[in-house]
């Protein structure tokens, strides 16, 4: 297990002690492929680094069994390292780029170019596509070419969403970012300071929605096991100090969410709708308004 955090890395390895390596960048990820360490590190954001066989004390340094892979192209810095479909690509500020790996060569090939920025950390692989997110919608990724998802919820975002984040588990992709409904409400998180007030879950099978607000998202740690998978979360304000599970009860934490239907636009020549049958199951009475 290697963990880096912004100022110093650990190697935990079975049967050792957790041990500090000393003199390496800051590294802002990794992936291995086919026995092989990448990283990408916060300065120089330009280049890759690479390790042999989990050596990750070597980050940073020039040997026969690690080194770096320049990126002299304008797609701009290096932000996340992903291996998917037994190749390695690198997703920087404006593209992707794809490391083609031999023992005796190591070139970089551009594979996607656009003029938004990437929100870097919505990128994650989910089924057979990797998913990721700018300010103009979400996209999709399958190795060969980027498609914009056609998916109502996402139009061009009015918001920054440097905060953005999202995690995937089984065929649902996980997103949680900031989004301004100009309704006048204030859901939960939006009665105080917060960085992310939506979670969408995007169902990749018939790319069908979810949508819960009011919840200031951190980060995602997807857990699988033979009996059960979960999704799990942290929060950048009002549950801090709680580790939460995305789960079907309708509530966040102990606070009930809120929920409701709303209806398509309406039109001129039809500016009424009657409700004529309602059916709900509840364990709990119900007063509807």
């Amino acid at each position: 297990m290697i963990i880096a955090s912004v100022d110093t890395m650990y190697v935990w390895k079975v049967g050792y002690s957790p041990y500090k390596v000393e003199d390496v960048p800051i590294i802002t990820s990794m992936c291995m492929h086919e026995g092989v360490l990448f990283c990408t590190v916060k300065d120089p954001a330009f280049k890759v680094w690479y390790a042999l066989d989990l050596s990750a004390d070597r980050i940073g340094h020039i040997s026969n069994t690690s080194g770096y892979i320049s990126l002299d192209d304008d797609l701009g810095d290096a932000k996340k390292v992903v291996v998917f479909n037994q190749d390695v690509y690198v997703f920087r500020d404006y593209g992707i780029s794809k490391i083609n790996y031999l023992k005796e060569e190591k070139t970089v090939s551009q594979i996607y170019k656009t003029n938004t920025k990437l929100y870097c950390n919505t990128i994650s692989v989910c089924g057979n596509a990797i998913l990721f997110m700018t300010k103009e919608g979400l996209y999709s990724f399958n190795g060969i070419k980027v498609t914009k998802l056609d998916i109502q919820f996402f139009s061009d975002f009015d918001v920054k969403n440097e905060a953005a984040v999202a995690s995937s588990l089984g065929e649902k992709y996980y997103l949680a970012l900031r989004y301004d409904f100009n309704d006048g409400k204030q859901i939960l998180c939006e009665n105080e300071e917060y960085k992310n007030n939506v979670l969408v879950v995007v169902d990749t099978s018939d790319m069908s929605n979810e949508v819960i607000r009011g919840v200031d998202i951190a980060s995602f740690a997807p857990v699988q096991t033979d009996v059960f998978e979960k999704m799990l979360v942290t929060f950048n304000s009002g549950y801090v100090d709680k580790i939460g599970e995305i789960s079907k009860n309708s509530v966040c934490i102990e606070e009930n969410l809120p929920k409701f239907w709303e209806s398509s636009n309406l039109t001129d020549n039809f500016n009424t709708k009657l409700i004529t049958k309602l059916a709900v199951n509840s364990e709990n009475d119900i007063k509807f308004t």
